[in-house]
């Protein structure tokens, strides 16, 4: 199979789906499942932190917070609404 060709934004979708299936992995496994460098996703994962989605780093191995990551998603949503979260 040739190498993939995919822009910024498309990748940062992939990586967070490749977290959403619920594995820790490795930058060097997502790398090559993305074909690209280590380095690109390193700062795919600064670009990710930054927009505050939940990634964790645990013994080098990196994972979304589910619970978390539908919370940031659900106020997301909400303020493209226009809406305000409720409060418990």
């Amino acid at each position: 199979m040739g190498k993939m060709t995919v822009n910024t934004a498309q990748r940062l979708i992939l990586l967070l789906k490749l977290f959403e299936d619920g594995a820790d992995i490795s930058i060097r496994d997502i790398a090559a499942r993305l074909e690209v460098t280590e380095r690109t996703i390193w700062r795919d994962l600064s670009r990710l932190r930054e927009l505050e989605i939940p990634i964790y780093r645990h013994r080098g191995l990196y994972r979304l917070d589910r619970g978390a990551w539908q919370d940031w998603l659900g106020r997301r949503l909400l303020a493209l609404r226009g809406e305000k979260q409720k409060t418990a």
